[in-house]
């Protein structure tokens, strides 16, 4: 038996009180409308709200890249770096961004080589959050 399956995925990053209110009353219209389909067999709906991760807050600006202590970084390579320091796994990562986990492994590896980091596994998380700490005290 082969099914086909489709996922909708919406990230909300907002720190305005009017567009949170705005986000939850789309969420919560989206879920009634896919409740009403009588398809429980078939469909499952699940609703997370992460907690506020440095992802989340930073400032993002109008070309889509977020605000970092990484600029030389892609904007992946700059998500990938930051659930690092947040002490995310490679299969986390992998999952959460949809990328293989060979993928994330090899961003990880370039990450080093722009930076210039040679140190692996906890030694390599300590020197990013280390980078992190040193650009917030210059602000």
């Amino acid at each position: 038996m082969s099914y086909t399956k489709y996922r909708l995925l919406i990230d909300a990053y907002t720190t305005n009180t009017d567009e949170k209110e705005q986000v939850i009353a789309m969420l919560n219209r989206i879920i009634g409308e896919v409740s009403s389909l009588e398809l429980h067999s078939s469909v499952q709906i699940s609703q997370t709200k992460e907690a506020n991760t440095e992802m989340d807050t930073q400032e993002r600006t109008g070309d889509g890249r977020s605000g970092s202590c990484y600029p030389e970084l892609s904007v992946r390579q700059q998500e990938i770096t930051i659930l690092l320091a947040a002490n995310y796994s490679v299969q986390k990562i992998a999952k959460q961004l949809f990328l293989s986990e060979n993928t994330v492994r090899k961003h990880i590896q370039n990450i080093k080589k722009i930076l210039g980091i040679h140190e692996s596994g906890v030694d390599f998380i300590y020197a990013l959050k280390s980078r992190q700490e040193e650009v917030r005290n210059q602000i």
